[in-house]
């Protein structure tokens, strides 16, 4: 019994799927990737200035998840974010704590399985 429970906790460990590292995030701790996504090789990681104060860096990510899957670990991940509903995606946008004026974070979730995650931080603390 001892041997198959032990089977049972290998086997089931070894299909969990870790969430892709986030190249160049700052916070780590509060920009979480979707643990069942992979990123997108055609998009990957970009980034651009805004307003001259801000630098946004955006990540895109793949999922076989369905869209209301991936929000709802946003959700949670970000309690209190604003929710924008458009025809074909929803974004969810969080001032993080610790946050200054103009910080935040974004999840754009499509309905084509693309996660678009974003960190926009004042100038200065990506660094490029």
């Amino acid at each position: 019994m001892r041997k198959l429970i032990l089977l049972a906790l290998l086997l089931l460990g070894g299909c969990a799927h870790k969430a892709p590292e986030l190249e160049g995030v700052i916070n780590k701790d509060k920009l979480p990737a979707y643990t069942n996504s992979e990123i997108d090789p055609s998009g990957a990681m970009a980034g651009a200035e805004l307003d001259g104060a801000f630098y946004d860096k955006y990540w895109d990510l793949k999922t076989t998840d369905k869209p209301e899957q991936v929000l709802e670990f946003y959700k949670k991940a970000w309690p209190g974010a604003k929710v924008t509903k458009e025809d074909d995606y929803t974004e969810l946008t969080y001032k993080f704590p610790g946050a200054e004026e103009g910080e935040y974070m974004t999840a754009r979730v499509k309905k084509d399985g693309t996660i678009h995650l974003g960190e926009c931080l004042k100038m200065g603390k990506h660094k490029r």
